[in-house]
């Protein structure tokens, strides 16, 4: 049995939920199920879709009796996917309040803007569309980065810069036309930004919203081999 897309999941499964969980019934082996899990994204994503419309809180794999459930972790669904009227209004039926806070980022992502959604615990990046021209990288490549590093323009101390928004967003919650410095990962430029950023809960995890317009950066200072940041 191979999962690469929600309809297999479907005609291999039996879905039931009890008004909490959802649970995923395998027609044939759980474990492989669960393995396919790890390796195709749309399954996991279309289990965690389901459960979320369902209004429910967890979602499981049923194993042969006697046996615990594998529980599938349910990850926040990707940003590009919260960013329709459609998934707004979803996510809203479980969480008003993320549901409010995502309506200027749909807006912003009409207008052409860029968004970056970065989280304020460890400065990881969770998604943007900063397009190569501006960051010399894929949109995509930028999920996961540690945004920490960008912010060290000595290459060891973050910046005040970064401590006071920091500060300001905890305390005013947005903090608006907000100009700061960072290198460039991919060739250690040194640039000068202009953002709005909002804090936020997003799915229990407190991160910063930025919104931009695609323009609004300078370069600073040309690029470094010693400031070029590997990760």
């Amino acid at each position: 049995m191979y999962l690469n897309d929600s309809t297999a999941l479907i005609d291999h499964c039996e879905i039931t939920d009890d008004g909490k969980n959802l649970f995923v019934n395998p027609r044939h082996s759980a474990s492989i199920l669960s393995s396919q899990l790890n390796k195709f994204e749309s399954t996991r994503t279309w289990i965690q879709q389901e459960t979320q419309r369902r209004g429910l809180k967890s979602a499981y794999i049923l194993r042969e009796a006697g046996k615990q459930p594998y529980q599938i972790l349910l990850c926040p669904p990707t940003p590009l996917s919260l960013f329709s009227e459609a998934a707004v209004e979803s996510v809203g039926r479980s969480n008003p309040i993320l549901a409010r806070s995502l309506e200027p980022l749909l807006q912003a992502n009409a207008e052409g803007k860029l968004i970056t959604i970065v989280s304020m615990i460890n400065d990881r990046c969770k998604h943007s569309n900063v397009p190569p021209k501006r960051g010399l990288r894929l949109a995509p490549d930028w999920t996961g980065y540690d945004y920490r590093q960008s912010w060290k323009l000595d290459g060891t101390n973050l910046s005040d810069e970064y401590l006071n928004l920091i500060k300001n967003l905890y305390d005013d919650k947005i903090v608006c036309d907000c100009e700061y410095d960072l290198i460039r990962p991919n060739d250690g430029a040194r640039l000068r930004y202009s953002t709005t950023f909002t804090l936020s809960d997003f799915f229990g995890e407190p991160v910063r919203f930025g919104v931009s317009r695609p323009e609004d950066y300078t370069l600073i200072e040309n690029g470094r081999s010693d400031r070029i940041i590997r990760t």
